[in-house]
């Protein structure tokens, strides 16, 4: 246990240190995506043992014309058998003129053996496509200028991501995910302006590195996460995120996470039935926009937990192993909450 202490502390003793203020990001923020991580990384889709699907919506910086709004669905399920799990992401994306739908389809691979709280490496690619839309009705002004706009703009690319991530224990965490790892250019800018790479519309590979480490009370009452996040995009500088996720019996969640230079977040959710999860998260600007944001920024996500597959009653994952004592999965563990044989006396 202390030597994850040492890791966690480590790990945020190093984000503090190279972290600089951030410029922006150029992929959506989310004040949940601890809840769902899939929604940034695609080695989560089908990493646990049910099927989920969730939508989140997200609106920033209410008071402010033109200011992100975001909506996302996703869907992911597991191939215990098979060792790995799909998924399905859609994202809606609107920063004043622009507009930005994401579809994009999941395969993860998890290296994982057949006991309880076994250590597991997961690994997952996201292959889609990415439109992106200019509305010039909303533009101040003329856009006839030839020099600034093409007549098309409406442009559709292909679009990549890739993640990995170790989990050890059930204790400790450790995740990498690169988001647009294609860099997309949608063209709406004339070549003369600016430098290709400096395209406003040119997207950019980011990389997000990310921990957290899982500490329980003896009675398993209440669990308290320490999480951390690294953004980093080509030509912005860090952004960091640290917080603390605590739960109450599986049944309630709060959260409170400081996102460096931007904001302070803080989050309500409810667990319901083991199955439906409702999170709500306000994010109060601590930046150059605070007190001019009006009501802050609100996102509101409901997911739900599923049965993908009935127990399978012909499965041979069973025993006890001899150097352990660790205890084989019996039932197929896509329904809600593995079950355990019993040790043998």
């Amino acid at each position: 246990m202390k030597q994850l202490f040492f890791i966690f502390g480590f790990l945020v003793f190093v984000c503090m240190v190279i972290c600089s203020p951030a410029l922006g990001q150029q992929i959506p923020l989310h004040g949940q995506y601890f809840q769902n991580q899939y929604l940034y990384n695609p080695a989560f889709a089908g990493n646990s043992s049910f099927g989920s699907a969730s939508l989140l919506h997200r609106r920033q910086w209410l008071g402010i014309d033109g200011a992100p709004v975001t909506t996302a669905a996703t869907f992911d399920f597991p191939f215990f058998h098979e060792k790995c799990g799909f998924g399905l992401n859609i994202m809606q994306d609107e920063i004043n003129i622009r507009s930005q739908t994401r579809v994009s389809a999941t395969y993860a691979y998890h290296l994982f053996n057949d006991f309880e709280r076994a250590s597991r490496l997961s690994m997952g690619v996201s292959l889609g496509v990415l439109n992106n839309r200019l509305d010039l009705s909303r533009v101040r002004g003329s856009t006839a200028d030839p020099k600034l706009f093409r007549e098309n703009n409406n442009a559709t690319a292909f679009d990549a991501a890739f993640g990995l991530n170790y989990m050890f224990k059930e204790m400790f965490q450790l995740s990498l995910a690169l988001p647009q790892l294609v860099n997309t250019d949608f063209g709406f800018l004339n070549n003369t302006v600016m430098p290709t790479e400096r395209r406003p519309l040119n997207f950019v590979r980011h990389y997000l590195l990310s921990a957290r480490v899982f500490l329980s009370t003896r009675d398993y009452q209440h669990r308290f996460e320490p999480l951390v996040m690294l953004r980093k995009a080509d030509f912005l500088p860090v952004q960091l995120d640290a917080g603390l996720l605590y739960t109450y019996r599986d049944l309630l969640w709060g959260s409170i996470t400081y996102r460096s230079d931007y904001a302070l977040s803080m989050g309500l959710g409810v667990h319901i039935d083991n199955r439906l999860d409702i999170g709500y998260v306000y994010d109060l600007a601590i930046n150059e926009l605070a007190g001019h944001t009006g009501g802050g920024s609100h996102e509101l996500m409901i997911s739900y937990r599923f049965r993908f597959f009935p127990p399978n009653p012909y499965t041979n994952y069973r025993g006890t192993s001899s150097r352990t004592g660790q205890r084989r999965v019996k039932w197929h563990p896509s329904q809600p909450g593995p079950h355990f044989e019993k040790r043998k006396r």
